[in-house]
């Protein structure tokens, strides 16, 4: 995977493995963004109970059933 130029905001389908246990994703795609990690990387398919986790110098949000709103 090569995101040349890195982006601020990631948008993925099922998203990287987060750290704390219950934190399901793919090991893979947590291995292969921790390199370049964007600030924020949004996911879902699976459901977080915690929705946040840290991804080299950025953040993993979980939005399984959430709603993200972003403004100006």
């Amino acid at each position: 995977m090569t995101l040349e130029p890195a982006p601020d905001v990631l948008l993925l389908h099922e998203g990287p493995v987060g750290e704390r246990p219950g934190q399901l994703g793919r090991a893979s795609i947590r291995g292969l963004l921790e390199r370049r990690a964007p600030a924020l990387t949004l996911c879902g398919h699976v459901h977080w109970d915690e929705p946040v986790a840290a991804l080299g110098g950025g953040h993993v949000v979980n939005v399984d059933a959430r709603v993200v709103v972003f403004t100006a």
